[in-house]
């Protein structure tokens, strides 16, 4: 975030379109709160307050629409670098987007009434991430459009000179061509398994009945079972009589009451039934749906085949494959197992949900910790995929308190809420025992035990996310390979993952960083891919602002 540069605001006449947007916003929510204001106050107060007080909501309310794009104005502009365009906006904390030249797709020029007297337009400068893609400049001269056009041609045009094997242009210009890098001395394995995998058709992985049943049973995914068998449930109850409905009903509750009475052994053989349950079908999900799975590389596609009601062949090429992704979850990092998947410039046509459009991507369902970059590197050798190891940087490193505090903050709140209930029932506590002892909570008022236990969920929630934001702060970190190439790690919330892409998908770099945190050089930083499907984006949530701008170096070539 150079403070150095020549920043430009935008003209005042952007002020006027951002205050209608806000009178639009504004004024029916004001009626509403005068009408409820004067509904509140009549029998009560005066009449001189009944008129004051509309007129001093109404007040309030033109304060916010013109202060507010005022505010806006003062505090955002923008930058036409010689390599970038630059948008800031200053009015809580620092947002930078940032977008190079070499990844515009398209610049939009609009021209609407309140502008033409000045020749001004709004322009968007999108690129091809589907997150946060573009940037819009209001108010601004409308030669500025022809500039940038410029600018872009000219630098796309230095960086195909300069560049031998990749361009800088948007990914959709790349070069389809894959140049296969000579084989060193000490990888005579890798050669050997690409040499079979491309020359002889040999498949370079073959997921066997183990792997799939592995899959199946380390799957987080059971939890979708579970959610489908209640689906199906739901449509038997729909379709069949009420009194064979309510027939069933008391059959699971006489059930329950005969495992409750046998104790916690009986308890604990029903959890296993139904977790057996559960596996046997994520095993028969996942064997109609990878039975047979195949990856070989063919020449410069990669080919994938597998089902077991319907065969099918996916063809990926090489050239746009945007990400590599390797993902662990929780159940399969016991047993050292690893998930593969690519993310690809386009969504797979023909795909009729997530899960499908999932299971085309992944080319290696399940496989060992050990093995995993030694088959990609058979199958992807131009991609240099290696395991980050000691030359990863972990950029949440000593920053533990800054992923913590917002969650923190959540939960200590739910904790306070859920003591003031207590408080405030305590006239109904003696039907506590009651209901204990019947199972009944007729005695009891339902509206306080809905609000105990949303107060609950909520408060395991928060838990959940102190713990979730943990595992970020220690996995998050990023490699930067080559010049080109770059491996960031990271974690969703079940699942640990190393992505590896190449600086042509990337498409933009937003830096963004409150104002309590600028002065210690804490940032947050995004980088929208160029891809459809899976994770688009590079995120890190806190890093320290030597590591953002070596990653923005790098980004910027």
């Amino acid at each position: 975030m150079d403070g150095n540069q020549n920043w430009h605001r935008f003209h005042p006449a952007s002020i006027l379109a951002n205050i209608t947007q806000q009178i639009i916003a504004t004024v029916a929510l004001a009626g509403l709160i005068v009408a409820v204001t004067r509904n509140l106050l009549t029998g009560h107060v005066s009449n001189n307050a009944q008129l004051w007080a509309p007129l001093a909501i109404a007040a309030f309310c033109a304060l916010l629409m013109l202060g507010g794009p005022v505010l806006t104005w003062l505090t955002t502009d923008y930058h036409i670098g010689d390599d970038s365009v630059q948008l800031r906006e200053r009015l809580f904390g620092i947002t930078t987007r940032t977008i190079y030249y070499r990844n515009i797709h398209a610049i939009n020029a609009t021209s609407p009434l309140h502008l033409r007297p000045f020749s001004l337009v709004n322009l968007t400068i999108s690129s091809a991430g589907t997150s946060e893609p573009s940037i819009t400049l209001q108010a601004v001269p409308a030669s500025l459009q022809l500039e940038l056009e410029q600018r872009r041609e000219r630098f796309c045009s230095a960086a195909n000179h300069t560049t031998a094997h990749e361009t800088d242009c948007p990914a959709d210009q790349v070069n389809t061509r894959i140049v296969q890098p000579a084989p060193t001395p000490t990888s005579d394995q890798q050669t050997t398994s690409q040499s079979v995998s491309q020359q002889t058709g040999q498949p370079a992985f073959r997921a066997s009945l183990r792997d799939i049943a592995l899959y199946a049973i380390t799957d987080i995914g059971m939890v979708v079972a579970l959610l489908a068998l209640l689906g199906i449930m739901q449509h038997f109850e729909d379709l069949l009589p009420n009194h064979v409905v309510r027939m069933a009903y008391g059959q699971v509750r006489h059930m329950f009451a005969i495992v409750f009475a046998h104790g916690t052994p009986a308890i604990a053989a029903a959890a296993v039934a139904v977790m057996a349950l559960l596996m046997l079908i994520s095993i028969g999900m996942n064997l109609i749906r990878y039975y047979g799975f195949a990856l070989w590389r063919h020449g410069d596609d990669l080919v994938v085949t597998r089902g077991l009601v319907t065969r099918q062949t996916t063809t990926m090429p090489v050239s746009r494959i945007q990400t590599v992704v390797i993902k662990q979850s929780l159940l399969r990092r016991p047993f050292h197992l690893c998930t593969v998947e690519v993310g690809l410039s386009a969504t797979l046509a023909g795909e009729d949900n997530a899960d499908d459009t999932t299971a085309s991507t992944t080319i290696l369902p399940v496989v060992s910790e050990r093995d995993v970059y030694r088959i990609l590197s058979a199958i992807l050798p131009d991609w240099q995929l290696r395991s980050p190891g000691n030359t990863l940087t972990i950029t949440g490193r000593g920053l533990l308190r800054y992923y913590l505090f917002a969650p923190a903050c959540f939960t200590a709140c739910m904790i306070v809420l859920s003591a003031v209930l207590n408080v405030a029932i305590a006239p109904i506590r003696a039907t506590w025992s009651a209901w204990i002892t019947h199972l009944s909570i007729a005695d009891i008022s339902g509206w306080a035990i809905g609000i105990l236990i949303v107060e609950a969920i909520l408060i395991v929630l928060g838990v959940l996310n102190l713990w979730w934001r943990a595992i970020k702060n220690h996995c998050e970190g990023y490699d930067l390979v080559d010049a080109r190439h770059i491996a960031c790690t990271g974690a969703t919330f079940w699942t640990r993952f190393t992505l590896f892409t190449t600086r042509a998908r990337a498409q933009s770099a937003i830096r963004r960083t409150a104002r309590w945190r600028e002065r210690r050089g804490i940032e947050r930083m995004d980088m929208p891919l160029f891809v459809r499907g899976g994770m688009d984006e590079l995120r890190f949530t806190f890093l320290r602002r030597p590591d953002a701008d070596r990653l923005e170096r790098w980004f910027r070539g």
